[in-house]
């Protein structure tokens, strides 16, 4: 997809549910489906999900989200959050990346319930990638932070 083709573009973060769905496809906007490393929630539940009820999307690597932002080419984004408690929102992994940058843009972030679906992801830190080692030093536990749920406030 060329940068030019990408204008009010709506992002999906975490899962998004089936009640989100109509509302998504409703609006008609191009869907940026951001990886979610390390678990690849968007290329694994997103992005099939999204293409199997004929939503238009693209696959995005994470880090470039920040350049749409900075481009404008973003008009909302959708956070869909596990849980709730006293501290706030309980998100996946990145949910605090999205979240700042949206408001870092003057971007609507809509906060929406995730789908209740499973994540037996192969990949729970940065150093793997659909399950095969990719950084084989014998201490790579010393510098390779775990992937873990995020608190938004």
């Amino acid at each position: 997809m060329k940068l030019s083709e990408i204008d009010k573009a709506i992002i999906l973060w975490g899962l998004p549910s089936q009640e989100s769905l109509s509302e998504i496809k409703q609006d008609e906007s191009l869907i940026v489906v951001p990886e979610q490393r390390p678990s690849l929630l968007g290329l694994t539940y997103t992005l099939p999900l999204l293409k199997s009820k004929g939503i238009k999307c693209f696959y995005c690597p994470d880090n470039v989200l920040g350049f749409l932002f900075y481009q404008g080419k973003i008009k909302k984004t959708y956070l869909f959050f596990k849980d709730k408690n006293d501290k706030g929102i309980i998100g996946t992994c990145g949910s605090l990346y999205v979240s700042l940058l949206s408001k870092l843009h003057n971007v609507e972030l809509k906060i929406v319930p995730a789908a209740k679906a499973s994540e037996n992801a192969a990949d729970k830190d940065a150093s793997t990638l659909w399950g095969q080692d990719f950084i084989f030093q014998k201490n790579k536990q010393d510098y390779i932070v775990e992937a873990s749920e995020e608190v938004i406030v």
